[in-house]
């Protein structure tokens, strides 16, 4: 079967590798043709192999949860995928419209037109594909606060700085939160000296600077803020803030990466599915459900979306059937996720 992947980041790639290893012709288009940065997140070393059928996995630091970046494991699901039968990824496409028809999808990309019997939508929190599935609710809506973000290299910290290895930290004033916790660095590397700090600091009533920076248009989340658009005087107070609010060594984390201007800020953005799937077109990780990143969980959940997206069709050679399975077995988790999140948000706008 002809597969077509809408989104070649991580739930992209995943889905994709997870599915040309049954089998499957897929073609990935991917409007980006270049990625740099990236965050933090936390990675089921087990779970991704699982996904992928790869015995390896990216490099993690081990501790109280495995932790990466997002670029760095982008670039071992690209290792992977270049090397699996059957997988072709376009990258600079991008898809403008999908409809379905009784036995196939038409896919009209920047580049042409495509058809498949099967379009799997991994295309993020802002994706198109969702708008087929779920025409009248496919907008994630601004959460009502923000994340102020970076990573700082080991080498930026003050030489006596304590390194944290292996720990995820959460601290707490009555504004902010902030989550932060150690990386390998940007090549990977685990040893000392050459690995990084990834930090997230919450922030609400930020609605007004978000706005003139076009990062939102209402309570639509349309873009983040880089550190090059901070400007001077928004640099130096997070700093003074950070100096006020964050302990050692989070505080020295923060402070160098606004000097090195690397940080950026993003609303955040929240999505609660009501379908995963059509006939013919489904849903993965945040074309599906948007959380806030304080779950610690996105990631996850985008790969038990590909598990079980796989295993339907492994079962079922009735693309529809298969697809109602996999909704079946997923939506109320996914759900869950979102709503749990959105919990959490409600109760830290109401104590600030």
């Amino acid at each position: 079967m002809r597969i077509i992947v809408v989104g070649g980041s991580l739930s992209g790639l995943s889905v994709a590798i997870a599915l040309a290893r049954l089998g499957h012709q897929i073609a990935v288009f991917e409007r980006a043709t270049s990625f740099s940065g990236g965050a933090g997140l936390g990675v089921d070393v087990s779970l991704l192999r699982a996904v992928t059928g790869d015995s390896g996995s990216p490099a993690v630091i081990h501790g109280n949860r495995m932790s990466s970046s997002w670029y760095i494991v982008r670039a071992w699901l690209l290792e992977v995928a270049s090397r699996t039968v059957g997988l072709t990824l376009h990258e600079g496409v991008e898809m403008t419209s999908c409809t379905e028809m009784p036995e196939t999808v038409i896919v009209k990309t920047s580049q042409g037109t495509e058809e498949a019997e099967l379009v799997v939508g991994a295309d993020g929190y802002r994706s198109m594909v969702r708008a087929s599935v779920d025409p009248a609710h496919h907008e994630a809506a601004y959460a009502g606060y923000m994340l102020w973000r970076g990573m700082c290299r080991e080498e930026q910290m003050p030489a006596n700085t304590r390194w944290p290895d292996g720990f995820v930290d959460v601290q707490y004033t009555k504004r902010y939160r902030l989550v932060a916790y150690a990386v390998p660095g940007p090549d990977g590397s685990l040893v000392p000296g050459r690995r990084q700090i990834s930090w997230a600091w919450y922030d609400p009533g930020q609605r007004e600077l978000l706005e003139r920076h076009h990062c939102l248009a209402g309570d639509l989340v349309i873009g983040t803020l880089s550190g090059d658009r901070f400007g001077e005087a928004l640099k130096t107070h997070l700093i003074g803030e950070a100096e006020r609010s964050w302990p050692s060594p989070w505080r020295e984390a923060i402070m160098a990466t606004m000097r090195a201007g690397d940080p950026f800020a993003t609303p955040i953005a929240e999505y609660v599915p009501n379908h995963l799937v059509t006939n013919r077109i489904a849903i993965v990780g945040d074309a599906a459900h948007v959380a806030t990143p304080m779950t610690g969980s996105g990631f996850r959940y985008g790969l038990l979306d590909v598990l079980a997206l796989s295993r339907s069709l492994s079962e079922s050679e009735d693309v529809p059937q298969a697809l109602r399975r996999f909704e079946d077995e997923r939506l109320s988790d996914d759900r869950g996720l979102v709503l749990s999140g959105r919990s959490w948000g409600k109760q830290y706008l109401e104590q600030v």
